[in-house]
């Protein structure tokens, strides 16, 4: 059995390496982890992947000299440091140590090539929002005339949060503004998801805002990758009230700032915005009141020189009146007085002439009425029973009672008078007579 010893071998790979490999590489992965050691070497741990899938990994080592050139020229060209979840260009050397065995020693990295990435990771979020219809939905929200209830999405312990509220609170107009703070994580992974979970209390009370404002103070742009997370920008384009931005970066927009209804660079610049309104809309206000006070003067002058006119016309018309009223009440007068003196004249004609035919009516009336009781007077003594009696009837009487055929019974006792006599008799039968006829 042949055998090698184990320096053998690593030598044989170093040599077989160093022959058949390029002095460095430059590769295309993506930072995994990344940590500095207190003397200045950086460790990193790159990765591959193909959607969720690891496809391949490689421990790497920038030595700290180079680190601090490296890290600072990316940091210069990029504006952020190098992390965890960053796509890098790095050009890679590999060594074979027969001692300490492979290492990958980074000596350069391309910041262009990582700008590169992160613009097109930001340009396909933009086409998203754009292919699903919602990058310019917040901006068709109509903020208030005069915005004044706040929603304000921050860190309590945020610098930004603390001049913005200082700002509003203290401005030199004395307009009172109401605020509300929901708590969010404002950088690193969390931050997206932090925003969106405010997003959804602030909606739940909805009626109690005009707008939204989403500020921090400033940072390094690496805390800013938070703001270019679809999901995030999704929730702000959609949401039903408008959304203000003041994230504190001058450098670039980001994805938050464009599906914004209006971006501004710090939150100082929010809060000024939001006063302005109100000043404006108070200058318009006062503009209007002055307008309205010209407006009221001019026609109150003008309606005071029509008054007058009216005055002295009616003057004019009351002496007019008064004087064609004086001539037409006089010849009304005079009217009155001759139609009176007419009227008087008939009347006392008619009074005499009712009286003459009054006097010959009531002489008729009396002679009438004198006729009349001479009547009666003789039909009262034809009807006098003693006159019937002298004339051969009689009377009869039954229980005291003028005889009548209903009231007679047999054996009652009937009492007859005739002029001379009074004739007492019981009746034993009585006759009904009916249509000729008679019954007993």
């Amino acid at each position: 059995m042949q055998f090698i010893s184990l320096l053998e071998l690593n030598l044989q790979i170093k040599n077989t390496l160093s022959s058949h490999l390029r002095p460095a590489y430059w590769v295309v992965a993506e930072i995994s982890e990344l940590r500095i050691a207190p003397k200045g070497h950086c460790y990193l741990e790159l990765i591959e992947k193909e959607g969720d899938h690891l496809q391949a990994k490689l421990k790497a080592t920038i030595w700290a000299t180079a680190f601090r050139n490296i890290n600072g020229w990316f940091q210069s060209v990029t504006g952020e440091q190098l992390r965890p979840g960053m796509k890098i260009l790095a050009n890679i050397r590999i060594d074979f140590h027969e001692l300490f065995g492979l290492s990958a020693n980074i000596q350069d990295i391309d910041p262009k090539f990582t700008l590169g990435e992160r613009a097109k990771r930001r340009q396909e979020i933009i086409d998203r929002l754009t292919t699903d219809g919602i990058i310019d939905l917040n901006k068709l929200q109509e903020i208030p005339v005069v915005p004044q209830r706040i929603a304000i999405i921050s860190s309590s312990s945020a610098a930004g949060y603390e001049d913005f509220v200082n700002q509003l609170k203290y401005n030199e107009y004395g307009y009172q503004f109401s605020t509300r703070l929901v708590e969010a994580v404002m950088q690193g992974k969390e931050a997206a998801s932090s925003i969106i979970q405010a997003l959804y209390q602030i909606y739940d009370e909805i009626d109690n805002y005009d707008v939204v404002a989403i500020i921090r103070g400033g940072g390094a742009q690496i805390d800013m990758d938070c703001f270019n997370d679809y999901d995030l920008a999704a929730h702000i384009a959609q949401f039903p009230i408008p959304v203000l931005t003041g994230i504190g970066h001058e450098r670039d927009e980001s994805v938050a700032d464009m599906v914004a209804h209006t971006k501004f660079k710090t939150p100082t610049a929010v809060s000024a915005f939001l006063i302005s309104l109100v000043f404006v809309y108070e200058q318009k206000m006062d503009a209007l009141l002055q307008r309205v006070g010209g407006l009221t003067q001019t026609y109150i002058y003008e309606q005071n020189l029509y008054l007058e006119r009216i005055a002295q016309n009616l003057q004019h018309l009351k002496e007019r009146f008064w004087s064609n009223e004086r001539s037409r009440m006089e010849q009304i007068e005079f009217k009155i007085n001759v139609y009176t003196r007419q009227k008087l004249a008939e009347q006392q004609q008619q009074v005499h002439r009712i009286e003459e035919n009054m006097a010959r009516i009531f002489k008729n009336y009396l002679r009438n009425e004198h006729q009349k009781l001479d009547y009666i007077s003789n039909t009262l003594k034809l009807s006098n029973p003693e006159a019937i009696l002298k004339k051969g009837y009689t009377i009869s009487y039954v229980n005291n009672r003028l005889l009548k055929d209903s009231e007679v019974a047999l054996n009652d006792i009937m009492i007859t008078r005739t002029a001379n006599r009074k004739i007492e008799s019981t009746i034993t039968y009585k006759t009904k007579i009916e249509h000729g006829k008679k019954e007993i």
